[in-house]
């Protein structure tokens, strides 16, 4: 990377490395609990957090995607005999689910449009930006 701030590229990059949603943490739940073999104990609770992925190698605060990579998983097997294969997932952590508070608190101006970019406005414009 030259000089002191990142290109578009790398601050896509570190939006897509840096997006955790509950259909991948599921996908990993799923892929981790195949891959046991049938003499082991199922996969009973993962806890699952994207880190690193906004680290440019320093301070940019410009560009630091601290808060947006805070959204952290925890899915847990249902202890209910009738529903083992049923997982609960529940988000531990919510930034902030508005666009506006998203862009404007979390993502610099700088930001915005790779955002942007990545995921578009919905046409309904209801705010979710995960939507």
């Amino acid at each position: 990377m030259e000089g002191n701030q990142p290109r578009n590229g790398h601050v896509r990059n570190a939006l897509i490395n840096s997006a955790l949603d509950e259909t991948l943490a599921r996908a990993i739940f799923q892929s981790i609990s195949s891959g046991k073999g049938r003499d082991t104990l199922p996969l009973e609770c993962l806890k699952l957090r994207a880190k690193g992925g906004g680290f440019f190698g320093r301070n940019n605060e410009p560009y630091s995607l601290h808060a947006f990579g805070r959204r952290s998983w925890k899915l847990v097997r249902n202890p209910r005999d009738n529903c083992r294969e049923e997982v609960i997932v529940r988000e531990n952590y919510r930034p902030s689910r508005q666009v506006g508070e998203l862009l404007g608190g979390v993502l610099s101006e700088q930001m915005k449009p790779v955002f942007r970019k990545l995921w578009p406005e919905r046409q309904d414009r209801t705010g979710d930006w995960r939507g």
